[in-house]
């Protein structure tokens, strides 16, 4: 049975204001402890059109020195994977999948997914074309830490305060 294959084709991030002068999200950078809308694009390559179908798994792992030497596993319940629909999907069609992420702790967060189609065919997930595709798709962000954010944004207001004072 041939596998329906998405291709990975965009992870975009939403970054709270106060922070996005020392983020970078097109370096899949987040803040930890913040909530981040993270917006995942997924586009059907398969030569027939994807039937519709749910998120049957969503996993974030947290890896960083407040676990050090393990990580931090956090699972979508049944409810909010029940509200994750992928609609049906033709042949190069995408579809974004949106979800608001805290990341609770600075290092590397690890988000996998794993979609299942209404008629029960597996599913494969690629990040480049040349690859053969995984059975989940995978993806890293960087939560940097808040409170290392908040101490350079004082800093900068500090600055921008002694200039005032001092007339530059």
């Amino acid at each position: 049975m041939e596998a329906y294959k998405f291709l990975l084709e965009k992870v975009e991030i939403e970054v709270p204001t106060d922070y996005k002068q020392y983020v970078k999200p097109e370096l899949l950078e987040i803040v930890s402890g913040e909530n981040t809308k993270l917006k995942i694009t997924i586009k059907n390559i398969s030569e027939e059109t994807f039937p519709g179908g749910s998120i049957e798994r969503w996993s974030i792992l947290m890896y960083g020195a407040a676990v050090s030497p393990g990580h931090i596993t956090s699972e979508l319940t049944k409810e909010e994977l029940a509200r994750m629909k992928v609609p049906k999907l033709d042949p190069g069609a995408a579809h974004q999948i949106e979800y608001v992420l805290v990341s609770m702790i600075p290092g590397l967060t690890e988000v996998s997914l794993k979609i299942a189609s209404e008629d029960k065919k597996p599913v494969l997930y690629l990040r480049h074309l040349e690859e053969a595709g995984k059975d989940e798709l995978k993806f890293l962000l960087y939560a940097v830490d808040r409170e290392t954010l908040k101490v350079l944004s004082s800093l900068n207001k500090l600055i921008k305060l002694i200039e005032k004072l001092v007339g530059k």
